[in-house]
């Protein structure tokens, strides 16, 4: 009964709604200007003084037009309902409900905007659920970080401050939100490590993503900072995996790396790697048993005992020489034909 009730459509006053949960910047160039939105909402679009609305009007047709274009679609077609966390505040010693913004901030600016143009009082549909801010603020998270206007830098905000918040690894915080590790890592470096100068560059569309989050991390000089010009490493995907099962399982970075090549997740690396080394591993077994059956028959009793074979194993030539192409002079790794200075920059990426 609770859950239906908390997913029931009802309207809500907008001067009802006083925060945003939020993580995007629903209008971005007036953000940009120094204007939040919700401040905007309440001392221009919702007054009583028809000039103070004509100022709201004027910012949004000049500054974010998108919003006036859905507002035109609210009088001919049903929309979506916004989601609300309600809340308590005590006014002169009375407790009133409040209402704060989990998801579609800009339906309700568009909502204001009609507030505005009309003066007339308007409501926003809007579903309430009984949430806490952080719930609130992760709820919005969920629904929004999928969306094609939510800027990397904000992105990396929202990783930062998960992995923050839940004393958490970034190899944890990406499989948390399902998206590769690279990923994660490059936007993080991008929101909390680009000086603010060079990150103005980035969001005015002066300095390139890639190269944006190589100077965050502190990699856009590392050919040049090993005195030598880069060359290509070019490894077949068997050299790859045999690089893989190769290295040792406390090295995450390197196996995330490795597994971003061969286009996989790290649990599925993992798992494979092991089913190959298990194969390798009866193939030796059954060697072993083969040699020493012949070496009855011809009577040569040179050969090794069973267990001397796994006592001490020797490394395959084939995993020696893919360790030894990667690892020489830290060359960095790349799949076939395709150099990578940066383990953050796959083949096919969104940063390539």
């Amino acid at each position: 009964m609770t859950a239906k009730r908390e997913q029931r459509v009802k309207p809500i006053p907008l001067d009802q709604v006083t925060v945003s949960h939020n993580p995007r910047r629903p209008l971005r160039k007036l953000q940009d200007m120094g204007c939040e939105p919700l401040a905007l909402v309440h001392t221009l679009a919702l007054s009583e003084d028809a000039t103070k609305r004509a100022e709201f009007v004027a910012l949004i047709q000049a500054h974010q037009p998108e919003i006036v274009k859905l507002a035109e679609t609210y009088a001919t077609m049903q929309i979506q309902p916004v989601m609300l966390r309600d809340f308590r505040v005590e006014v002169n010693g009375a407790y009133l409900t409040r209402y704060g913004i989990v998801c579609g901030e800009r339906r309700y600016i568009a909502w204001a905007y009609l507030q505005a143009v009309t003066g007339q009082k308007q409501t926003v549909w809007a579903i309430v659920k009984k949430l806490t801010v952080q719930e609130a603020y992760w709820l919005g998270v969920e629904e929004n970080l999928q969306r094609e206007d939510m800027t990397e830098v904000e992105k990396g905000q929202i990783f930062a401050r998960y992995a923050e918040e839940h004393k958490m690894e970034l190899t944890k915080v990406a499989e948390h939100f399902h998206v590769p590790y690279y990923l994660v890592r490059g936007r993080v470096a991008l929101a909390t490590k680009l000086p603010a100068e060079r990150l103005r560059l980035y969001e005015e569309g002066k300095l390139n993503l890639t190269d944006a989050i190589r100077e965050a991390l502190g990699e856009q000089d590392a050919t040049r900072s090993h005195g030598r010009k880069s060359r290509q490493v070019l490894l077949t995907v068997r050299e790859i995996r045999a690089a893989f099962d190769s290295t040792p399982r406390s090295n995450v970075e390197r196996l995330n790396a490795l597994a971003e090549v061969m286009r996989l997740t790290v649990v599925q690396a993992v798992h494979e790697s092991d089913e190959r080394m298990k194969r390798a591993e009866e193939a030796d077994a059954r060697k072993v048993e083969k040699e020493v059956k012949s070496s009855h028959h011809s009577g040569v009793s040179s050969l090794k005992r069973p267990e001397e074979f796994f006592t001490n194993p020797q490394p395959s030539t084939m995993i020696q020489e893919a360790a030894e192409k990667i690892a020489e002079e830290d060359e960095p790794f790349c799949q076939a034909g395709v150099h990578t200075q940066d383990s953050d920059a796959v083949p096919n990426s969104p940063l390539s």
